[in-house]
């Protein structure tokens, strides 16, 4: 056999398979659906520097999400909080679930009393046992926000968390440090949330390929 038919074989039986799907065909099929969560808000605001509030960092981070998800067609939101209020841990997981989200992602800003400390981490919450997939999401996040903004690895983590409420897997993204000078520089530029927000994306659709809910063809940046 040639070696050209061998390779005509070869995309026919990846077709086959799935592997390579066509826009018509992607169409037809549900998109996935993750709950993005802004932290905090309203009287809420979060992490403080000055005038300068963690609520409204992670607002306009989950907006580029947003932003992202609506041009794939693969994929649609469900959004804890899109104004500026106050919305009870319950609620933000009685939506993710009656929205029938495959997954949780909360978006937050880290601070310290060392202004030197900086860099992203991803956390878990403390009832997840290893095998639990919530790891594996955590851990494609952060490689991709890591790779995405180059900004310190300070790894993925847990800790006691209402996320422990939530079915799916769920996690919590540190994005970076208010108090660090540089920092908190980029986390207010624009153009820095949108690379964080691709970072974050592009982890989650990672994650789906893995997890068998996206199609290997998925695992290509389309931003």
């Amino acid at each position: 056999m040639g070696l050209a038919l061998v390779a005509i074989v070869v995309v026919v039986c990846l077709a086959i398979a799935g592997v390579f799907r066509s826009p018509e065909e992607i169409a037809t099929i549900p998109p996935v659906i993750v709950a993005i969560d802004a932290g905090h808000g309203g009287a809420d605001p979060g992490a403080v520097f000055g005038e300068i509030y963690e609520k409204d960092i992670n607002a306009a981070i989950v907006a580029h999400i947003e932003a992202l998800i609506e041009a794939d067609p693969e994929l649609d939101a469900i959004l804890t909080r899109w104004l500026d209020i106050a919305v009870a841990n319950v609620d933000r997981v009685a939506m993710a679930e009656e929205g029938n989200a495959s997954l949780y992602v909360s978006i937050h800003v880290n601070a310290f009393s060392d202004a030197s400390v900086y860099g992203m981490e991803v956390w878990v919450d403390d009832t997840r046992t290893p095998d639990d997939p919530s790891w594996a999401l955590a851990r494609a996040i952060q490689e991709h926000l890591v790779a995405e903004t180059a900004v310190r690895d300070r790894g993925v983590r847990s800790q006691e968390s209402y996320l422990h409420r939530l079915t799916v897997p769920s996690v919590s993204v540190e994005v970076g440090y208010l108090t660090n000078a540089e920092e908190r520089a980029l986390l207010l530029d624009d153009t820095y949330q949108r690379q964080v927000a691709t970072g974050i994306l592009n982890g989650i659709r990672a994650f789906l390929v893995a997890d068998g809910q996206l199609s290997e063809s998925a695992q290509e940046n389309p931003f």
